[in-house]
């Protein structure tokens, strides 16, 4: 898959929201309300500034080269891996992100793609428990021990790897410092250059998650 160009870079401080999706009923007379979550996990969107506290992003070059890969991807019509630019320029890389979805067990699948690079300071879980005291370390490689590998994923995306598969309909997350990574879709589909230049240098351009988990 594309990956969203990483030169030029963002602005800093861009809005980016996680959207979660709840069913509400109507008040009762007692004035109860009733909420039942129906997305486990948020959604993830980004709204990209150009130029806004660097006029050097301004150039016509780097408009060129963005507006080059959003008519690569026709639109909306094809997907990219987004690598979030928050925090990519601090030490460690990234910043801290919280029980990210990685995946779902199906007792085949030993080896998931995390959904970030430069993982740092990571903790994994399964089905809602820690699995720290599992990671492997060194000797042999058994049971219900796992191993972080960095950058051997999709698009540089790390991975974690199990020497067993997991249960089917285990559920593993991710806690950890780094890039978030998205499989992302530009939020429109028409834009003439002009439009597009605007944008990225005033109210931004949309990125959105493509995927949707529960």
């Amino acid at each position: 898959m594309a990956i969203y160009p990483q030169t030029p870079v963002p602005d800093q401080g861009y809005m980016v929201n996680d959207t979660y999706k709840t069913l509400t009923t109507p008040a009762y007379d007692s004035g109860f309300i009733g909420y039942k979550s129906l997305r486990n996990y948020g959604m993830y969107t980004a709204t990209l500034t150009y130029g806004t506290n660097s006029s050097a992003h301004t150039l016509l070059t780097d408009l060129q080269t963005l507006y080059a890969f959003f008519r690569s991807c026709k639109g909306q019509g094809l997907p990219f891996t987004f690598v979030d630019f928050l925090g990519y320029d601090l030490t460690p890389v990234g910043i801290t992100w919280g029980k990210l979805y990685i995946g779902v067990g199906n007792t085949v699948q030993t080896t998931f793609d995390v959904p970030m690079t430069t993982s740092s300071t990571y903790k994994l879980w399964s089905n809602g428990a820690d699995q720290t005291s599992n990671k492997w370390v060194s000797g042999g490689f058994t049971g219900a021990m796992w191993k972080f590998l960095s950058a051997t994923g999709t698009d540089g995306r790390d991975q974690v790897q199990f020497a067993t598969a997991p249960g089917s309909g285990v559920i593993l997350e991710w806690d950890a410092t780094g890039r978030r990574t998205i499989n992302a879709r530009f939020g429109t589909d028409i834009l003439s250059f002009q439009a597009f230049a605007a944008l990225l240098t005033s109210t931004g351009i949309t990125i959105t998650d493509r995927k949707s988990v529960v």
